[in-house]
C-alpha cells in the first residue's frame, strides 16, 4: 500500500511541477500578424480567456486560460492549464497538459503528461516518449512507444502499446483495437472488460484493490488542485482586467509590510465570520451579516490571489524573468504564482496551511490598504 501511495505521490506531483514556472523564462510573443505561419525564434507565453497559440513556436509555449488551443508545431516544451485544452498540433519535446476537458490529437516527440476531469487521446497521437495520465475518464488511443502510466476512474484503451502499461482505475476496458505488445498490469475492484479482438501480447498482471484505493489512485487532490488553479487563474485575469491598479497596490502592500500583512491578516480571518455570525443571529441585523459574509467571501479570494500575484513577482525577480511593469507580465505572474500555491497544495497538511498563510497575508495587505484610503493613499498606481 505504501508503494503504491508513492506511486500516486509521483503520479500527481508530476503533473503541476512539471508545469511550474522554473520551465522556461524568456522573451514572450504574444501577436500574430497575420502571415501564414513561420518559425518563431523566441518563446510564447499567454493567459486569458480564451488562448490560441498563432503560429509555429520555435521555442517553448506555456499558456493558461478558460479554453486553450493548440494546433501548430512547437520545437519546444508545451505547459498549458486550461478549462478546456485542445492539442492538434504537434510537440517536439515534453508536452503537460491539465484542464478539465482535454482532448489531445497529434504526435509529441517528447514525454507526455496530461490530467484532467476528461481526457481523450485520439487516434492521431503518437508518443515517443514516456507517457502519465490522469483524471476520471480517460479514452487512450494512438501509439505509445514507451511506458505509460495511468490512474483514472474510468480508463478505457484502445491503441497500440509497444512498452508496458501500468493502470489503476476504478473501471478498466480493453477496447477491440487495442494492441498491447508488452506486460499489461493493472490495479482495480474488479477484472477488466475485455471486447473481442482485444490483443494483449505479454504478461497481464491483476490486482484486486478496494474502491476507496480505486478512487484515491486518479489523485482527488491533484483533480482539485487543478480546478483551484483554473478557477483561481480566470478570477486572476478578470481581476487584473477590471482593477488592475488596485491589484498593484495590494501587491505593494505586501511587498513593503509583510509583517503587518500577517498580523492585520490574521485578525480578519479570525474576525471576519464571527462579526458576520454574530449580525445574523440578532435577526435585526441579519441583512448586514448577510452583507458582510458575503464581502468576507470575496475578500478571501481577492486574497488569495494578492498572494499569487506576489508568489509570481518574486519568482519573476528571482529567475530575472522580467519586471512587472505591463499587463502581459503581470498575467504571467498570476499564472506562475497560481501554479506555485496549486505545486504545495497538493502535500497533505502542509499544503493546506501555505493556502491557509496565503490567505492571511492576502487579508492582511487588503486590510492595510483599505484603512490607508482615508488618509490620502490611493487605491490605484
Amino acid at each position: 500500500m505504501r508503494r503504491s501511495s508513492l506511486r500516486r505521490l509521483r503520479l500527481s506531483m508530476a503533473v503541476l511541477i512539471g508545469m511550474s514556472p522554473a520551465l522556461a523564462f524568456g522573451q514572450a510573443s504574444l501577436s500574430s500578424d497575420g502571415e501564414p505561419p513561420v518559425p518563431r525564434r523566441d518563446n510564447y507565453y499567454a493567459a486569458g480567456d480564451t488562448v490560441t497559440v498563432p503560429t509555429i513556436v520555435a521555442g517553448d509555449v506555456i499558456a493558461a486560460g478558460r479554453t486553450v488551443t493548440l494546433s501548430n508545431v512547437v520545437e519546444g516544451d508545451i505547459a498549458v492549464a486550461g478549462w478546456q485544452v485542445s492539442f492538434t498540433g504537434a510537440a517536439h519535446d515534453d508536452v503537460r497538459i491539465a484542464g478539465r476537458v482535454v482532448q489531445i490529437a497529434g504526435p509529441v516527440s517528447g514525454d507526455l503528461t496530461a490530467a484532467g476531469a476528461e481526457v481523450t487521446v485520439g487516434p492521431a497521437t503518437h508518443v515517443n516518449g514516456r507517457a502519465w495520465l490522469t483524471g476520471g475518464t480517460l479514452d487512450v488511443n494512438g501509439v505509445f512507444e514507451r511506458e505509460l502510466r495511468i490512474a483514472g476512474g474510468t480508463v478505457r484503451l484502445g491503441g497500440e502499446f509497444r512498452q508496458p502499461v501500468h493502470v489503476i482505475a476504478e473501471h478498466v476496458e480493453l477496447l477491440s483495437d487495442a494492441r498491447l505488445r508488452s506486460a499489461f498490469t493493472y490495479e482495480s475492484p474488479r477484472p477488466a472488460l475485455r471486447a473481442d479482438g482485444a490483443v494483449v501480447g505479454g504478461p497481464t498482471t491483476y490486482r484486486a484493490i478496494s474502491e476507496r484505493d480505486a478512487r484515491e489512485a486518479h489523485a482527488f487532490r491533484l483533480v482539485s488542485s487543478l480546478l483551484f488553479a483554473t478557477h483561481l487563474i480566470l478570477a486572476g485575469l478578470l481581476f487584473l482586467w477590471l482593477m488592475p491598479g488596485v491589484a498593484a497596490a495590494l501587491v505593494g502592500t505586501m511587498r513593503t509590510a509583510p509583517a503587518r500583512s500577517g498580523l492585520v491578516g490574521l485578525l480578519l480571518f479570525v474576525a471576519g465570520p464571527v462579526t458576520a455570525v454574530l449580525l445574523v443571529v440578532t435577526l435585526i441585523g441579519l441583512p448586514v451579516g448577510l452583507t458582510v459574509g458575503a464581502f468576507y467571501v470575496v475578500a478571501l479570494i481577492v486574497a488569495l490571489l494578492t498572494t499569487a500575484l506576489r508568489i509570481g513577482e518574486w519568482e519573476a525577480t528571482f529567475f530575472r524573468w522580467a519586471e512587472m511593469g505591463s499587463p502581459r507580465q503581470r498575467r504571467l505572474a498570476l499564472v506562475a504564482g497560481v501554479l506555485t500555491l496549486a505545486t504545495l497544495r497538493m502535500v497533505p497538511v502542509f499544503g493546506t496551511v501555505v493556502v491557509l498563510c496565503g490567505i492571511v497575508f492576502g487579508l492582511g495587505a487588503l486590510g492595510l490598504t483599505v484603512m490607508r484610503l482615508p488618509h490620502g493613499t490611493p487605491a490605484t498606481v
